[in-house]
């Protein structure tokens, strides 16, 4: 399992915040978007 060290609280912050941002919220399931993940939601509620 890969893992990385952080030098100090600075670094482990951004990489915590960059995996959040960039990672979890897009494919976890929310549920005020009916259970979808917000990608499935905004392409199946895009305007065309």
């Amino acid at each position: 399992m890969p893992y990385n060290v952080f030098h100090d609280l600075e670094n482990a912050s951004v990489h915590i915040f960059s995996f959040i941002d960039q990672f979890y919220n897009c494919k976890r399931i929310h549920s005020y978007l009916g259970y979808v993940n917000p990608d499935k939601f905004e392409f199946e509620n895009s305007v065309n």
